[in-house]
């Protein structure tokens, strides 16, 4: 029987330093499940095998040393790592998943943007002030609008806005209706005269909780007088 404990050690061994070199030879990559972090816990776990089949195999000759005394110890580590390897499997996994949802998401946002850019009418959102938030192409090249560069945020040329028979403004605030409101409207005038007429279509947007969170606005190619 004795022999035949030492001849299942021994394949043991063998099998588990078998499993380490097989580990440490296979690629990983922070791309994949079998990331660094797995790999290396892993790797430790056939460790601790390697290391309990080897001091039963030697079995008389550690009696007494301090090998033969942590042998029980770590023998327990085993199941340890092999949960922890799981567990960073695992939770890699789930970071790569959200990664890949996250580029979806900013692939179709990106798509969305090139679409409304690409669009003949002008676009806008504001804010719950009237302020531009948001403008496409067509927008920004018949208002003359601008950007600042550290903020991103819209600039105007200084014009005043006059929407239907309200008082002028420096934004669109005039166009803050309850509901959605088509062909108002809109008289934009530069410091040098300059003037453009819209046709401006608003729409509310809704927030989670119900209140409005902005407004888009649209409006067909303007004339400049």
């Amino acid at each position: 029987m004795d022999s035949l404990a030492n001849l299942g050690d021994i394949l043991g061994l063998i099998a588990f330093a078998a499993a380490v070199l097989v580990t440490i030879a296979t690629p990983s990559s922070e791309g994949s499940t079998f990331n660094p972090t797995t790999k290396g816990i892993m790797i430790a776990a056939f460790g601790t095998y390697v290391y309990v089949t080897g001091a039963k195999v030697l079995g008389d000759r550690l009696a007494g040393t301090y090998i033969e005394n942590f042998d029980d110890y770590i023998e327990v580590l085993f199941p340890v790592l092999v949960l922890m390897a799981v567990f960073a499997a695992y939770s890699h996994q789930q970071m790569l998943d959200l990664q890949r949802s996250q580029r979806a998401v900013k692939r179709s946002y990106d798509m969305m943007l090139e679409i409304v850019d690409a669009a003949a009418s002008g676009m806008m959102l504001l804010d719950s002030f009237g302020r531009i938030t948001f403008a496409n192409d067509t927008a920004r090249a018949f208002l003359d609008l601008g950007e600042t560069p550290d903020t991103g945020q819209i600039q105007t040329p200084g014009w005043t806005v006059k929407c239907g028979d309200q008082e002028p403004a420096d934004d669109f605030r005039g166009l803050l209706l309850d509901g959605r409101s088509e062909g108002i409207p809109v008289a934009v005038v530069w410091p040098k005269g300059w003037r453009v007429d819209l046709r401006v279509s608003v729409s509310p947007l809704s927030e989670d909780s119900g209140r409005i969170g902005g407004y888009v606005a649209s409006f067909e190619r303007p004339s400049r007088i």
